[in-house]
């Protein structure tokens, strides 16, 4: 996609009141961020969930955050992220099952045909031998069969989880509570990064975005 298409996504996700279920509807109606932008009012407000008020926010330029959105391009590009939507073919179909699916989501790394195919495995951050050997187990035992292990980076059974699907040879793909240009915890760096280059981590929210625990449900969401 584009450098500018992106810049037009992110534009139409900073308006106040445009979530990602708001956006999908709005994207499938007008075809892209840039003809909902400049839709007239009229069909704005005849579109399920667009009130008065969300369509004027729509239309105003004020109400736009350019300055977010140039940041956010800038982030991307320093930590070669790429922005996949929900219109694109390699947009992971499973996602289009779960509740509230994101319209975007922030790549690094690579998603590929494959990891359509995915097993969650994720845990206690304290976890027992017997709970770290299991985990471990299971992710060695999907990766050899071309199973993509998906999980979250967390400390715990996260991590063994990953750690063991690389060793195997195999995909892992980690889902972020934070922006896709932080590791957390800070110690699965290397790990992170390992991922990067055999898999890919994702995240539907913005670079710089921290690991808030009000973060965690919703990035749980596309992990199921």
């Amino acid at each position: 996609m584009h450098r500018s298409n992106d810049y037009n996504w992110l534009l139409l996700g900073s308006v106040p009141g445009i979530g990602h279920s708001r956006m999908r509807v709005l994207i499938r109606k007008f075809g892209s961020p840039e003809a909902v932008l400049t839709a007239p009012y009229r069909r704005l407000i005849e579109t399920p969930g667009i009130d008065r008020k969300t369509a004027r926010s729509i239309l105003d330029p004020g109400l736009r955050t350019s300055g977010f959105v140039e940041d956010q391009m800038k982030r991307m590009e320093q930590y070669r992220v790429r922005l996949l939507t929900f219109l694109e073919p390699s947009y992971p179909v499973n996602l289009d099952h779960i509740p509230d699916p994101p319209a975007y989501l922030f790549v690094r790394g690579d998603l590929v045909d494959r990891d359509r195919y995915a097993v969650a495995i994720v845990g206690t951050r304290e976890p027992t031998p017997y709970g770290r050997r299991m985990a471990e187990n299971l992710a060695g035992e999907l990766s050899a069969r071309g199973i993509t292990v998906v999980s979250g980076l967390a400390r715990g059974i996260d991590t063994c989880a990953h750690t063991a699907a690389l060793e195997a040879g195999g995909r892992t793909v980690a889902v972020l509570g934070c922006g896709v240009d932080r590791v957390y915890p800070p110690e699965n760096f290397k790990l992170a990064m390992q991922l990067v280059e055999l898999g890919a981590m994702l995240s539907d929210y913005p670079m710089r975005t921290g690991p808030e625990s009000v973060n965690f449900p919703g990035r749980n969401r596309i992990i199921s």
